[in-house]
Formats: C-alpha cells, sequence, structure tokens
C-alpha cells in the first residue's frame, strides 16, 4: 500500500498540470459605457467603439466556456485532445491581449472626449488632465479622432486668454496655426474663434510683437 500513495499522487498531479496548462480561467472585463452624453461630442463614436467591444467581450467569454467545457480534466492519456486545447489556448491568449489593446484605446478615447467637453464648457484646466490621461492610456499612434498635442495647446491658449494673458495665448495659438492646415476640422475652427478674440483684444490695445514659428512669422500689429 505504501508503494501505491506516490504513484497515485503523482497521477494527479500530472493530471492537474495538464489541465492547468489547457484551462484559461477569467472572462474579459467588460468596457464602462461611454462617459459623455448624447449631446455631447464624440458620444456616436464612443458608443461605436463601446458596442464593438461588448460583441467581443461576448464573444470570447463564449468561446473560453467551451473551451472549458472540453479542456478542463482531460486524462494524461489522451495527448489529441491535450494538443487541441494547447492550440484553443493560444488563440484565447492572443485573442486576450489584443481585446485589452482595444479597450485601453477605448479608454483612451473616453479621456479624449471628455477633454473635448470640458474645453466647451469652459472648464481648460480639466481638459488638460484628460487630454494628458488620453496620451499616457494610448497605445498607438493616431488613436484619437484629432491632434492631443494641439487640443492640449487651444486648451492652454485659452486659459491664457481668460487670465488675460494674451500675448501667451497668442503664441500658443500660432504654433498651433503653423500645424494645423495638415489638419483641418474641429480644432481649426475652434483655434481660429479664439485667435480672432485675441487678436482683437492686442489691437485695442496696440500690442506690437511677432511669434517665429517653424512656418514662418506669425504676427499681430498694433
Amino acid at each position: 500500500m505504501t508503494t501505491r500513495f506516490p504513484l497515485l499522487r503523482g497521477a494527479i498531479l500530472a493530471i492537474g498540470l495538464a489541465t492547468a496548462a489547457v484551462a484559461q480561467t477569467g472572462p474579459l472585463p467588460r468596457p464602462s459605457p461611454p462617459a459623455v452624453s448624447q449631446s455631447e461630442p464624440g458620444h456616436a463614436p464612443l458608443q461605436e467603439r463601446y458596442n464593438q467591444l461588448v460583441q467581443r467581450q461576448r464573444a470570447f467569454n463564449q468561446a473560453r466556456d467551451a473551451h472549458n467545457g472540453r479542456c478542463l480534466g482531460i486524462p494524461t492519456n489522451e495527448s489529441a485532445r491535450i494538443a487541441a486545447c494547447h492550440q484553443s489556448k493560444q488563440q484565447l491568449d492572443r485573442e486576450r491581449a489584443a481585446y485589452g489593446l482595444a479597450l485601453r484605446d477605448y479608454e483612451a478615447n473616453q479621456a479624449f472626449w471628455q477633454g473635448r467637453t470640458l474645453y466647451l464648457r469652459g472648464d481648460y484646466d480639466g481638459a488638460i488632465a484628460q487630454y494628458h490621461r488620453a496620451l499616457g492610456l494610448s497605445t498607438r499612434q493616431g488613436a484619437f479622432d484629432g491632434h492631443v498635442g494641439d487640443e492640449i495647446d487651444l486648451a492652454r491658449a485659452a486659459k491664457a486668454a481668460k487670465a488675460g494673458d494674451m500675448e501667451a495665448a497668442n503664441t500658443l495659438l500660432c504654433q498651433i496655426e503653423d500645424r494645423r492646415n495638415a489638419r483641418p476640422g474641429w480644432l481649426e475652427t475652434q483655434a481660429q474663434q479664439l485667435f480672432g478674440k485675441v487678436r482683437t483684444w492686442m489691437l485695442r490695445y496696440r500690442k506690437k510683437f511677432e511669434v517665429r514659428t517653424s512656418g514662418g512669422i506669425c504676427a499681430v500689429r498694433g
């Protein structure tokens, strides 16, 4: 009897190792709903991304449950089943990693659109913080429906203008103008509106100076 127990324990351990090698535990996390309301910018693209991630999460969890049903408790002598389950687990691992990146980019876009919403509400510090959070979360270039560096400069310019520092606002807006032609759209419109206010103020008080950028000179003369 004493010689059988080590063999029995070894068989149980082998089965346990085979099971651990092929089993996939833990479902994918569900994405959080869009952080901005339907009346705020970015809701539609965020909702679309959210729906895609929810569908992807459900498909993964169903595949995981099916995998576990097939692959938990396989006897060690069924090498073909073990090999098939290893392959299935590798596929699940790849999808888990890809979903994780997609979820992180979605959260980055959540922060980006919250930044725009806060900008339009006049909360420039909040907007800047969300834009920086978006950059920290993003896993790739081109992850946003806009250029985050320009959005940060726009919020900084608006904050400076609100504080009465029109020269600082003008400098930041010149930097945006130096880059914006390659990226027309929402930010260009916002920058031009703010530029008009800044220049009107500076001309009223007869300010005269030039800001040199890589694209040339952005000047205001009074």
